[in-house]
């Protein structure tokens, strides 16, 4: 029985709590956030002797844990990363890996180093959407991927609402953009060779949110493939849903699109509703979707039942054209990778 422990009690908290409940050979025993009520709250909710602390370092050192779930905000991983790795603990960590140079160019070293397994979750690999994507793909349906757009973005209330006390610290390029560029990666199995974006601002800033509402990003990758991604956290609260999504990659010989509001259900009662059935939802109290497959693929992983599709690499990869795209907003110019 491997035994889990949790960084960070909030949303993400709550369903890597879940899925620790739900996977047979694996045991939440510990939580930690800065605010005790949080961790308190998480630990009724799913029972059992699970100890509560405020303090990860403290947790590192009294907590014979297997497995570290760091799923604190954006810009607050790498430190209880880098002190994971050193206690010598398997790691999934929510994306992005890290949000700036100093910190991949650290992790980076201390991730090659260490012994230990250390997974980024990019969920959405997990996705029968994509997986049906990357079987396209792999079976030379579409040819050779030539050019493609993908769009993830948020409505306004997200950064000003549900991530207010640290949205600043964040933007959709590093909150949002990193989902899609990892399906993109994956989907092509090719490393980016340079970026050019563009950054969009004034909305949230007037709202007291100083961050850019948007991202605007070109990706021409190593064979040749270019792919425009967009993001951004400005979407009318009025939309259906809190995130917009779509994919379309055009190849040699065929194409395919996806989009992630046409789902299999729409409502339209009080307001328009699109019920996210495909990806996060509960059956009988049980947690369903890809997002907890991914978790049980890290945990048989981390057990040694079967390799996992992701691995950190992806997850360093992922942050390394994340800042060369936030580099290149900022400084108007192409970035050529790679960048550490």
């Amino acid at each position: 029985m491997l035994k889990s422990a949790i960084i960070g009690a909030g949303i993400m908290g709550e369903l890597h709590a879940k899925a620790c409940g739900q996977y047979k050979d694996v045991k939440l025993t510990a939580v930690c956030d800065i605010n005790e009520g949080k961790a308190r709250k998480l630990t009724q909710d799913y029972g059992g002797e699970i100890a509560v602390y405020t303090d990860y370092r403290d947790m590192l050192d009294k907590s014979d844990v297997d497995i570290i779930h760091i799923l604190t905000p954006d810009f607050a991983h790498a430190e209880p990363l880098l002190d994971s790795i050193k206690a010598g603990k398997n790691i999934i960590v929510e994306k992005p890996l890290v949000t700036s140079r100093k910190d991949l160019e650290e992790v980076k070293k201390a991730i090659e180093k260490t012994k230990t397994k250390v997974f980024v979750n990019f969920s959405n690999r997990w996705n029968p959407v994509y997986q049906n994507v990357k079987k396209a793909i792999v079976n030379f349906e579409l040819g050779e991927i030539r050019h493609g757009y993908a769009r993830i973005s948020n409505t306004l209330d997200i950064p000003l609402k549900m991530l207010r006390p640290w949205a600043h610290k964040s933007s959709p390029t590093e909150f949002l953009l990193p989902h899609f560029l990892d399906l993109v990666r994956w989907f092509l199995e090719d490393e980016v060779a340079e970026v050019f974006a563009y950054a969009t601002e004034g909305v949230l800033k007037s709202q007291g949110v100083d961050t850019h509402d948007s991202i605007n990003a070109m990706i021409r990758f190593q064979k040749g493939a270019v792919i425009s991604l967009e993001s951004s956290w400005i979407l009318p609260v009025s939309h259906p849903t809190s995130v917009d999504y779509c994919i379309e990659l055009i190849g040699s010989k065929g194409a395919v699109y996806t989009d992630g509001n046409d789902e299999c259900i729409k409502k339209y009662c009080r307001k328009p509703e699109h019920p996210r059935s495909f990806l996060i939802d509960a059956l009988d109290g049980r947690g369903i979707g890809f997002f907890y497959e991914s978790l049980y693929n890290f945990f048989d992983a981390i057990i040694g039942r079967r390799e996992s599709i992701s691995n950190y690499q992806d997850g360093l990869k992922n942050a390394e054209v994340v800042l060369s795209i936030l580099l290149s907003a900022r400084e108007h110019r192409v970035v050529k990778l790679p960048l550490v």
